[in-house]
């Protein structure tokens, strides 16, 4: 009996992702948070909509026993850098910390491929 909770499930890995939660036996219950509905209906599934920039508004909200974030955008979508690593960067920070006050005991954070701190490029 666990609650997995999930950012970026309206994402393309996010949304298979949570099709993968719900099928899954091991969550009884899955709750997203997203700035807009998933289009999913499920007995297990829960949404919450949240504008990540205001955490003080869904922080209390974050309470499971394991998170995975699928969270994250392209330069395109986002139209500058900032705005990207807002994104990338800021929510997913915001995100994990609410998951730590909350006793969350498990983060899952699907990046990159070759994300690294020492990359030239922005994304990487």
């Amino acid at each position: 009996m666990s609650t997995a909770l999930l950012i970026g499930a309206t994402g393309l890995v996010g949304s298979h992702l949570l099709e993968r939660l719900l099928s899954e036996p091991r969550f009884t219950q899955v709750v997203s948070f997203s700035r807009r509905p998933t289009g999913r209906a499920s007995p297990k599934l829960t949404e919450h909509l949240v504008d990540f920039g205001t955490p003080g508004n869904w922080a209390s909200l974050v309470r499971g026993d394991v998170a995975f974030s699928a969270l994250g955008t392209t330069l395109a979508q986002a139209g500058s850098q900032e705005a990207q690593r807002v994104i990338d960067y800021d929510y997913q920070l915001a995100f994990a910390k609410a998951a730590a006050a909350g006793g969350v005991k498990g983060y899952a954070l699907c990046s990159s491929s070759g994300a690294d701190v020492r990359s030239r490029v922005f994304y990487s």
